[in-house]
C-alpha cells in the first residue's frame, strides 16, 4: 500500500508541475491530499495555500484556503495560521459577488462539526460532546451535532435526551 501511495504522489506531483491547465490543479489538489494522508501536514497545507493563491477560479480558491485553514487547525495546531486562511476566505466571500452564494458558517462550522465526529470516533466523548456543543451554538440547525450529541447521550445512558437530540436531527434533515 505505501508502494502505491508512493506512486500516487510522484504521478501528481509529476502533472502539478508539468501541465498547466484543470488537469495541473486538480493534480495538486490530489497531492495535497496525499501528502496529508501520509502525515506531511506542513506540506499539505502549504501545497493547498499555493493553489488558492495561483487559482483563477473563486470556488477553487475558497476550497483550498479553507483546506489549508483545517489542516492548520486540526493537524499542526496552529491556531493562527487557520484564522488568517479562514479570514481570507471571508474576505473573498465578502468581495467577490459570485461567491456570495458560500455560506461563511458553513466554513465555520463543518471543521469542527468533522473534529467532533473525529473525536466521537477515537472515543473521545467527552471532548466530542463539548465540541457538538459549540457546533450547536453556532448553529443550531446542525442536524449532523444533534445527532452526533444524542447518540453520546444514549451512550451515557441518557437516553429520553439522547432520543430527543437524534429525533430534532432527522426533523432538521429527514433524508
Amino acid at each position: 500500500l505505501d508502494a502505491q501511495i508512493q506512486e500516487s504522489e510522484n504521478i501528481f506531483s509529476a502533472i502539478s508541475q508539468n501541465e498547466a491547465s484543470d488537469v495541473q490543479l486538480a493534480s495538486a489538489m490530489q497531492l495535497a491530499s496525499v501528502k496529508k494522508m501520509r502525515g506531511d501536514f506542513t506540506g499539505a497545507a502549504a501545497l493547498m495555500e499555493q493553489i488558492a493563491k495561483s487559482s483563477t477560479s473563486t470556488a477553487t480558491t475558497v476550497i483550498s484556503q479553507y483546506g489549508a485553514g483545517y489542516i492548520y487547525l486540526y493537524n499542526l495546531n496552529d491556531t493562527k495560521k487557520s484564522q488568517e486562511a479562514l479570514e481570507r476566505v471571508r474576505q473573498i466571500v465578502a468581495f467577490d459577488p459570485n461567491a456570495k452564494i458560500i455560506e461563511i458558517q458553513h466554513f465555520e462550522v463543518l471543521p469542527l462539526r468533522e473534529y467532533a465526529f473525529d473525536l466521537f470516533e477515537r472515543g473521545k466523548f467527552t471532548e466530542a460532546k463539548d465540541a457538538f456543543r459549540t457546533v450547536l451554538k453556532a448553529d443550531k440547525d446542525d442536524a449532523w451535532s444533534h445527532c452526533g450529541l444524542g447518540v453520546i447521550y444514549e451512550l451515557e445512558g441518557k437516553k429520553k435526551e439522547g432520543y430527543g437530540l437524534v429525533q430534532q436531527g432527522y426533523k432538521l434533515q429527514p433524508d
